[in-house]
C-alpha cells in the first residue's frame, strides 16, 4: 500500500500526501525502484522543498540510506539545494555520514563545486 505514496508525490500533493500518513502509509517506506530510497530522499533529488520540509514535519526519518549509502543530506547536497541542507541539519541529519567510507555530503557537495553548502557543512561540523 505504500507505493500510493510514491504516486501522490509525483503531483507533489501534500494533502494527499497527509490523508495518506493519517490512515497509516509507512513515512518511511523504502522503494526499491529508487534505489532503496525514501520519499524524502525523492523529493529533496527533485528540490522539492514544500514537500522535504512537510515530511520531515511528519516524522520522515533523516538518517535512512538507500542502498548506495546515501542519506537525504547527500541528495540535498548534490542537487544545490542550500536551504534543504539547512532545513535537514536543523532536523538533525548527520553531517559526517558516510564518513567511513569517504562518500560524505561535504565530499558531494565539493565535487559539483557548491561552495555555499560546503562551507554551511564545515561550519555544522562536517569533516572529510
Amino acid at each position: 500500500m505504500c507505493s500510493h505514496l510514491w504516486d501522490v508525490i509525483r503531483f507533489r500533493n501534500i494533502d494527499t500526501l497527509r490523508t495518506l500518513l493519517e490512515i497509516g502509509e509507512d513515512i518511511n517506506f523504502r522503494n526499491p525502484n529508487y534505489l532503496d530510497g525514501t520519499l524524502l530522499q525523492f523529493a529533496i533529488a527533485r528540490r522539492w522543498y514544500e514537500i522535504a520540509n512537510f515530511l520531515i514535519d511528519r516524522g520522515a526519518d533523516t538518517h535512512t540510506k538507500n542502498n548506495r549509502g546515501w542519506t537525504a543530506l547527500h541528495w540535498a547536497a548534490v542537487s544545490g539545494h542550500l536551504e534543504i541542507v539547512q532545513l535537514l541539519i536543523a532536523a538533525g541529519a548527520d553531517v559526517n555520514s558516510g564518513l567511513e567510507r569517504g562518500d560524505t555530503p561535504l565530499r558531494v557537495a565539493g565535487l559539483w563545486r557548491y561552495d555555499a553548502i560546503v562551507e554551511f557543512l564545515i561550519n555544522n561540523g562536517a569533516k572529510g
